[in-house]
């Protein structure tokens, strides 16, 4: 029964197996071809968004991407590299994205503030304040208040402090794979 199975399964004829391998090449460059104008779109509506916007606009354009690939795809993450080198193609190679927006950003609530210090991951390594999540999360309601003061003069200002933007992420390559990089986790 399994030899009549696999034999109707796979055809033996090399014109067709040729055919369904070309065939699965254009599938596969129309899907390239696709996700590359997307990304096109994506950057090129970059600039003309708010500041205050892109941050959710990023996030739901990754978050669709990430839904189209498959787990087996190798191009799952997207370097910063090219995030760069798009941004001044688009804007040219001065391009830079300054914190100046035309409109101030709403500011937060201190319920805001609360459920966000609440939602943090425990037991992560302690920020250059040598401050752990546990101290935040049980800090009196004055400390709640004071930094959504702090917050708030930044908001309405709409200058954040160079610490408060830049990041700096450390690639960890995964045990599968140490050698490619494009598969890593973010530290």
């Amino acid at each position: 029964m399994k030899t009549k199975y696999w034999k109707n399964r796979s055809p033996n004829d090399p014109a067709m197996i040729q055919n369904f391998k070309d065939a699965r090449e254009e599938l596969l460059d129309l899907q390239e071809k696709e996700d590359e104008e997307k990304c096109q779109h994506f950057f090129s509506q970059m600039h003309r968004v708010r500041k205050s916007q892109r941050m959710k606009m990023t996030y739901e354009f990754l978050r669709g991407f990430k839904k189209q690939t498959g787990s087996k795809q190798p191009k799952r993450f997207i370097p910063i590299s090219t995030w760069i080198h798009e941004l001044h193609k688009v804007k040219g190679p001065d391009f830079r994205i300054s914190q100046n927006d035309k409109k101030a950003i709403k500011s937060p609530s201190t319920d805001d503030i609360h459920n966000i210090i609440k939602k943090m991951k425990k037991g992560i390594v302690p920020r250059p304040d040598q401050m752990i999540i546990e101290l935040y999360q049980h800090a009196p309601e004055v400390f709640v208040k004071q930094v959504t003061k702090i917050i708030g003069k930044a908001c309405e200002s709409n200058s954040f402090p160079q610490e408060w933007v830049e990041t700096i992420q450390i690639p960890i390559p995964k045990k599968a794979r140490p050698r490619s990089v494009n598969d890593y986790r973010k530290m």
